[in-house]
């Protein structure tokens, strides 16, 4: 934040040296941002959904260049009526402590996102989830 003010003060400062072709031109100025933290129910920073989803945190499903979704931690996925959706995971995914992926871990995810409690920031993606149902691991 501290470098911040400060390029905003040498900006300022530049502002009477300014020509008035100058001042029609667009002054971009790129911050490094770290998050702080990398959990996505725990801090609101818009800059951790882009640092840690897909690099440290992965979905079910993912989108394609072309806009399809397509199958990421579950192999495929059906649904019979556009509501109830089945998932099946994708087998041999591991946690960073090397052990495996199960749906009851997809369940306290899907679960802890949709509870107004943890305030995660974006719970209205999660708001139609009524319920999770683990059939098998």
């Amino acid at each position: 934040m501290r470098h911040l003010g400060t390029l905003l003060l040498v900006a300022l400062a530049m502002l009477p040296l300014a020509s008035p072709a100058a001042a029609a031109e667009n002054l971009v100025v790129q911050v490094a941002t770290e998050p702080p933290g990398l959990d996505l129910t725990a801090t609101p920073a818009s800059a951790t959904a882009a640092v840690v989803f897909y690099n440290v945190q992965e979905a079910l499903v993912k989108v394609d260049r072309h806009g399809k979704l397509v199958p990421w931690l579950a192999e495929r996925w059906y649904t019979t009526d556009s509501k109830n959706y089945t998932f099946f995971l994708r087998k041999g995914v591991r946690f960073h402590n090397g052990r495996e992926m199960r749906a009851g871990d997809v369940k306290f995810v899907l679960d802890r996102a949709v509870n107004p409690e943890t305030k995660h920031p974006y719970r209205v993606q999660y708001e139609n989830i009524q319920d999770v149902i683990v059939k098998d691991d």
